[in-house]
């Protein structure tokens, strides 16, 4: 990775014949510059030797390595071209998968993701057959070393590769950044996946507890049960939080749930005073509230959203310095689906715990509060 994990660099590996895949890729990164790149204070930088290289003398292959240096995470493409051969393989692509291989298997970095065309074509000549076996031979050897995947249309290819590329961006981020520090910009405070289940307490006549029925990552989450709101559970961060905080995790509303409809989570003092959201109605209403003393009031106004039940959500409620809160909420691509912004509370400017309010029954996984 890249000095203090300001910048993840992605490099694009793949002969001529995938060109819309390339384009589609250079969306996609965008798209995650706008989410996970926010979220994590970071740049995901996209590699390729179209925008990244100049002309120079040497081996042509040999200039395009040099040029494009280090990076993170290399995304392989292929079809039905193999490419042209570079003096020390039979093409481009794979003297840098075999180049990026050998360096994973020493160092475990960089991380390879590799994709194959499915798509039907009719060869016009010997030399098409020729490159289409050699992309067979090397998709076969590949497939042994780890796992390849494969998509029958350069439309799809965005779609498939978009949740793919965030999640392996989150678990470089939080393989090299363990523990609380994501440097200067922005300190993890707090982080909770559940995989040991410890610290956590009653709230009123809540149920809470560790449970494999739903995971959004690892082998557990948490389950919310008992009667409704306010009664849950709580944890208590470990220091005390300021406003210009960002309270984020993942929440699972089940269509098929006893109790009561609503999904709560907050960020609360030791008066169970704070900034919550609501996620409620089959996941057709969405809004930010307020807690005073365990109390719900509504902040802002009630939105109208088209959230299916069944899914796992990221929320990310941002507290920011005065009195602004906002409220968004992506799929597991990283893609934004809602938002509520601007609403205007002042009252309270200090939070020490993590609070799970709401109906029966619900799950949450991976938690995080991040002080800005």
């Amino acid at each position: 990775m890249t000095d203090q994990v300001t910048k993840v660099r992605v490099f694009a590996a793949s002969p001529s014949d995938v060109k819309d895949e390339r384009e589609s890729l250079v969306r996609v990164v965008n798209e995650l510059n706008q989410t996970i790149g926010q979220d994590r204070n970071l740049t995901i930088e996209l590699l390729k030797w179209e925008t990244h290289t100049s002309p120079r003398m040497g081996r042509p292959q040999e200039v395009v390595s040099a040029q494009i240096g280090q990076f993170d995470i290399l995304v392989g493409i292929m079809w039905k071209r193999f490419g042209t051969p570079t003096g020390v393989a039979e093409s481009g692509t794979e003297e840098e998968f075999r180049g990026a291989y050998e360096l994973w298997s020493k160092t475990g970095k960089p991380e390879i993701m590799f994709y194959f065309c499915q798509k039907g074509f009719m060869p016009s000549s010997l030399e098409d057959l020729d490159q289409f076996r050699k992309v067979f031979v090397f998709k076969e050897e590949i497939s042994e070393k780890g796992l390849v995947l494969e998509y029958d249309d350069p439309i799809k290819f965005p779609d498939l590769v978009r949740p793919q590329l965030y999640r392996t961006i989150r678990d470089l981020l939080e393989a090299v950044l363990p523990g609380t520090d994501r440097g200067p910009k922005g300190d993890v405070v707090f982080s909770e996946d559940f995989e040991t289940f410890s610290g956590w307490e009653i709230l009123k006549k809540g149920v809470i507890q560790q449970t494999d029925e739903q995971r959004h990552s690892g082998h557990f989450c948490l389950k919310k049960d008992g009667p409704g709101d306010p009664n849950g559970g709580y944890k208590l961060l470990g220091c005390e939080v300021l406003r210009g905080a960002v309270f984020s995790g993942w929440v699972f509303h089940p269509s098929q749930r006893k109790g009561g409809p609503a999904t709560r989570l907050a960020l609360e003092d030791k008066s169970f005073s704070g900034y919550g959201f609501c996620l409620t109605n089959k996941c057709t209403t969405l809004w930010i509230e307020r807690r005073d003393q365990l109390q719900a009031k509504l902040v802002g106004n009630k939105k109208s959203v088209n959230l299916a039940p069944d899914t796992w959500y990221k929320f990310a409620l941002s507290l920011g310095h005065g009195d602004v809160v906002n409220l968004y909420v992506y799929d597991d691509s990283g893609r934004e689906l809602e938002k509520i912004e601007g609403v205007s509370d002042s009252k309270y400017e200090s939070f020490d715990r993590i609070v799970i309010h709401g109906g029966a029954h619900f799950y949450v996984d991976d938690l995080t509060v991040t002080q800005i």
